[in-house]
């Protein structure tokens, strides 16, 4: 009997991984920013709702206050119109600049507020980090499921 060589394991197993990959990428949206604006501005608390967030790989509870809305509009990589349900599995990508340098940052959209001059986005639900980016600064924003095992407990 011939034995293994770990190259064509090594091979084997890198190819798996990539087609896994390719079978479970995620389908982006594009959301125009002056139509974010318009959809995730709070200016007042009237405009938010308690949620309570259940899932996750430790079945983790955390109640918090998100935009009250059910869904929200966008366009995928086509330019087709799309309406997709606000959900807790979303997450948002914000390309922006600083100084000469262009950045992005990853937010659950769930919890993306757009401010008077800002956009303040949570990039963990577990330790609270927010972070804001001036209103002036944004260059794109995506929008694509994380597939992570989020969901809300209260309808």
């Amino acid at each position: 009997m011939k034995p293994v060589k770990s190259t064509n394991v090594l091979l084997t197993i890198a190819i798996f991984t990539v087609g896994i990959l390719f079978l479970n990428s995620c389908k982006s949206y594009y959301i125009p920013i002056d139509s974010f604006k318009q959809q995730f501005t709070i200016t007042d608390s009237s405009q938010l709702k308690s949620v309570i967030l259940g899932g996750g790989a430790l079945l983790y509870t955390e109640k918090y206050l998100t935009k009250d809305i059910d869904s929200f509009d966008c366009i995928d990589k086509k330019g087709r119109h799309h309406s997709l349900r606000m959900s807790p599995k979303l997450e948002v990508a914000i390309s922006y600049q600083k100084g000469k340098k262009a950045r992005k940052a990853y937010f659950y959209l769930d919890r993306t507020y757009v401010g008077k001059d800002s956009v303040t986005g949570y990039r963990s639900r577990f330790f609270g980090l927010p972070k804001s980016i001036p209103l002036q600064n944004l260059k794109q924003v995506k929008v694509q499921n994380g597939h992570k095992n989020f969901y809300y407990l209260n309808p």
